[in-house]
């Protein structure tokens, strides 16, 4: 399988397998497969990366997505995002949302 679009410098990168990873009701599976043993690869938004020309693991290529506050309390928002939500968007959702705290980290590339 080809990753060549999965990371931010478009290098070229072949997978022996790939799984995209977007809702829960998938881990079950994907945890029966790590203990059966399964070499695995796990890939968020491509950035700060560099791959092998041949990964030779199954890749689970995470893209799950959510955000959802858990707990307002009067010193903090406790806040649950799904690992596949962009990063810097999840910071700009907070904020808009007027969870403040994350400001600081705008801008990194990757996802939560």
């Amino acid at each position: 399988m080809d990753l060549s679009s999965f990371n931010t410098l478009g290098l070229g990168s072949r997978a022996r397998d790939l799984v995209v990873y977007d809702n829960v009701t998938q881990l079950p599976a994907l945890q029966a497969l790590v203990e059966q043993g399964e070499r695995i690869f796990v890939l968020g938004g491509g950035s700060n990366v560099v791959l092998a020309e041949q990964v030779d693991a199954l890749v689970i290529k995470v893209e799950s997505k959510g955000i959802g506050l858990l707990q307002e309390r009067d010193d903090a928002y406790i806040v649950e995002a799904q690992a596949g939500e962009c990063w810097h968007d999840f910071v700009q959702y907070c904020l808009n949302q007027g969870w403040p705290g994350l400001e600081n980290l705008a801008l990194i590339p990757g996802t939560v």
